[in-house]
């Protein structure tokens, strides 16, 4: 497995992510899923305020929640599947790396959040012998860190977007009033760096055709053929010789001739025609 500090694919679950650890004994000494699970947690609590429940005690909103989850997890991730020396604690590269990239990330945790953190880090990293193991997992952990840090530079995150709302017309979002109005939720977002994404736009649709356009020109023939032919199947109907019924809801069957089983089902902009048995009506 290949580090994804360059944020090219991130589309990895912790419960992947456990099992890379627990199958790749190479990387680590202490293959187990506890430290992702435990330092997935621990950076959510770090992120998502209380108001989603009481174990939690940041202040990310659910768009920069995602962001920063990202981030943790891409660290979490490198930490565990990275090359590393033999004798090393991966509990140890876990939770530096998940704690040093939160911690450095410039408009990141405030003071509280950083001073919570850095004890739950302390007091779990205290818990690991010392030895050469926990010392190459500091080190690779804080590799990563300062890796993806660097990457998450200058990406948006700091920025303090206004919003001026357009003239109100029909169809064009207006923010919740209030005196002072109520944040909009996730505007910092469109102006943020993607995790995995070369761009904000890379899967937007395009706009439609142009009217000059052979394409729209295509599908304008197109729609007209299949309006003439709904024209020209209500005509015959219309004309038929056979008996008609009307079977509600704006639908009238009637029989193409008094000697075929041929009927055409007609609605308002739509008909279709098809065999029943002879002497069956629908």
């Amino acid at each position: 497995m290949k580090p994804l500090t360059q944020f090219k694919k991130i589309g990895v679950l912790p419960v992947a992510i456990a099992l890379l650890l627990v199958l790749g004994r190479a990387y680590a000494i202490d293959v187990s899923p506890d430290p992702v699970i435990r330092w997935s947690n621990e950076a959510r609590k770090a992120i998502v305020p209380p108001s989603a429940g009481p174990e939690n005690y940041g202040r990310r909103g659910p768009s920069d929640a995602a962001v920063y989850m990202g981030i943790a997890h891409v660290a979490i991730y490198d930490a565990a599947v990275i090359n590393v020396p033999p004798n090393t604690s991966a509990a140890a590269a876990i939770a530096t790396a998940a704690h040093h990239t939160l911690i450095g990330l410039p408009c990141g945790l405030n003071t509280t959040e950083a001073n919570m953190l850095t004890g739950i880090y302390d007091n779990y990293m205290n818990a690991i012998p010392d030895g050469e193991a926990k010392t190459n997992g500091i080190m690779i952990g804080e590799r990563v860190a300062q890796a993806i840090v660097t990457l998450r530079q200058n990406d948006g995150r700091c920025a303090s977007p206004t919003f001026t709302p357009p003239p109100p017309l029909p169809g064009v979002w207006e923010p919740n009033p209030g005196n002072p109005p109520p944040p909009i939720v996730g505007l910092l977002l469109p102006g943020i760096t993607p995790l995995a994404l070369e761009s904000a736009s890379q899967f937007r649709p395009d706009g439609p055709n142009s009217l000059t356009s052979e394409e729209y020109a295509e599908d304008f023939r197109n729609s007209a053929d299949s309006t003439a032919r709904r024209a020209r199947r209500h005509r015959r109907c219309k004309r038929s010789s056979g008996p008609t019924t009307t079977l509600g809801s704006g639908t009238t069957a009637c029989s193409a001739s008094s000697t075929t089983a041929d009927w055409i089902l007609c609605r308002p902009r739509a008909c279709w025609r098809w065999r029943m048995s002879p002497g069956a009506t629908p």
